[in-house]
């Protein structure tokens, strides 16, 4: 091969070669410049405070309560419930007593504007009406679970979870009476807590419903709060040849009631109370002497909810202790699924910037919620008790088994769209 020739080959690789490697550069991957994430953008917080009573004498019911409370925010800030919302609740224990919720509720108001809480929990009659003055004045919301007209009527800053005592009185004494079968008057005995909360229920107006029934009133029976025994009045109702009775207990003194019922063998008097004698933990206290027991409720029953995903995974994740499984947590719960959705109407008036006690209090007689399946709830500028749909369910312990997450500690007799409270209410105002 001559000299020229040579040339003329070498020359043509080399430029094979650089087509090559331009080619082969022009495929290789670019480096993507790196951009940093733009941060998430900062969750609006809105204050709610909660007054409860985790060491004083209400404690029995309001801890398992207030937990429901705090779960029910806690469930929604991590789901994100209301987008770019985070609730902050400040979680008082008053340890039972008013001049600590006095004082609670003042440093909450002596903070700025913006910090200063949306709507208030309390978890306790008496905090409420040592309260109802300052929530006026200062146009705060508050969501707690009693019924009375002392703060229900007229509507004023108070929302409740809870049916009318008065009201649940009379779905009881309606279901009695229609099914009654005898030809004589059925006759009634009031066997309630001797509290003000028990005492709601024996009221001229309760009474004069009663009788309008055809019923008998025989005897008015009152069992203290820390009450041993009620031998004494369960004596006087079988003296008194009473058919039925109906009062509002919380758990401790229903469960003495119980007893003495089994104890005393009047178990052929038909025994009601109000779903703060929740059945859970009657039964745990007093097994067999509960069988029974009837109670007017306006929420799921315990085998109920366990089988709601939300609320099961809700009161699971937050590791509460199994015996809270009951209608104290699930009251809790309702209030702040309450609260949560009167903050979304809230927003939607006014716009999370603007939002602050006054569009609360306004969006809160706009609630409309299921509470997530367990209750629904509505409020309204004439009512702000959730609800006027009451069941009645007995308890029974024949049907506790384990493990208990299989258990059954009532069930209905009556579902609660069968009978309607009567309207308009027989709550009335305490002058």
């Amino acid at each position: 091969m001559n000299t020229e020739r040579m040339v003329k080959v070498v020359g043509v690789a080399v430029l094979v070669l650089v087509a090559l490697l331009t080619v082969a550069g022009a495929c290789t991957p670019k480096a993507v410049p790196t951009q940093e994430a733009t941060p998430q953008e900062a969750l609006k917080e809105v204050n709610i405070t909660l007054l409860t009573d985790y060491t004083g004498p209400t404690a029995t019911y309001a801890v398992a309560e207030s937990h429901g409370i705090v779960d029910a925010f806690a469930w929604a800030n991590k789901n994100n419930l209301i987008p770019g919302v985070k609730v902050v609740l400040e979680d008082v224990d008053t340890k039972g007593l008013i001049e600590n919720c006095m004082t609670a509720y003042r440093n909450a108001m002596s903070r700025s504007e913006s910090d200063k809480p949306i709507l208030t929990h309390t978890v306790g009659t008496g905090y409420t009406y040592g309260l109802q003055p300052k929530f006026i004045e200062d146009d705060m919301p508050n969501i707690s679970p009693t019924a009375s007209g002392r703060i229900m009527l007229p509507p004023m800053q108070c929302f409740g979870d809870c049916v009318p005592y008065e009201d649940q009185c009379a779905i009881f004494v309606d279901w009695f009476v229609s099914n009654w079968k005898e030809t004589r008057a059925p006759r009634f005995a009031f066997l309630t807590c001797d509290a003000a909360f028990g005492r709601t229920i024996v009221t001229d107006k309760v009474k004069a419903y009663i009788k309008s029934k055809g019923c008998e009133i025989v005897s008015e029976q009152y069992v203290p709060l820390a009450a041993l025994e009620a031998n004494s009045q369960i004596l006087a109702l079988k003296n008194a040849k009473v058919d039925f009775a109906y009062g509002i207990f919380i758990t401790a003194p229903q469960v003495t009631v119980c007893r003495s019922w089994k104890d005393m063998d009047a178990k052929n008097i038909v025994l009601g109370a109000s779903a703060w004698s929740h059945p859970h933990h009657i039964i745990a206290q007093c097994g067999d002497a509960a069988e029974g027991l009837l109670i007017t409720t306006w929420f799921d029953l315990p085998h109920e909810w366990r089988t709601n995903n939300v609320v099961w995974s809700a009161f699971k994740d937050a590791g509460r202790p199994e015996i809270e499984h009951d209608g104290d947590w699930l009251a809790g719960w309702m209030e702040g699924m309450m609260a949560l959705d009167g903050l979304k109407k809230a927003i939607a008036d006014v716009g999370i910037e603007k939002v602050d006690r006054h569009a609360m209090y306004k969006a809160m007689m706009k609630v409309d919620t299921t509470c997530q399946g367990v209750c629904h709830a509505t409020f309204t500028p004439e009512r702000h008790w959730a609800t006027d749909k009451v069941g009645i369910a007995r308890l029974t312990a024949k049907k506790l088994v384990t493990p208990e997450e299989d258990s059954i500690w009532a069930e209905w007799i009556l579902p609660r769209d069968k009978l309607a409270a009567p309207s308009p209410t027989l709550m009335e105002p305490v002058k």
